[in-house]
């Protein structure tokens, strides 16, 4: 079953091929999500992007499992 995303997520989907390998192409994708965080602060809309409390490095996660929040 293929997932229907948003207009922004397939838009960076759509550049998928650009990169040599999904490690490279999640490196975009968290980059893209910090500079939405950022351009989203020039209209008043403050976000956050955090590793899940529950899968931090120190308790046996890593930092690729993020959540995005907004207030």
């Amino acid at each position: 079953m293929e997932r229907n995303y948003g207009e922004l997520m397939s838009v960076l989907l759509h550049n998928r091929e650009r990169f040599r390998s999904e490690a490279e192409f999640r490196t975009y994708l968290l980059e893209s999500a910090r500079r939405l965080a950022s351009d989203l602060g020039d209209f008043g809309i403050e976000t956050s992007v955090r590793p899940e409390a529950s899968r931090t490095p120190a308790r046996g996660g890593d930092w690729n499992s993020l959540k995005i929040g907004c207030e």
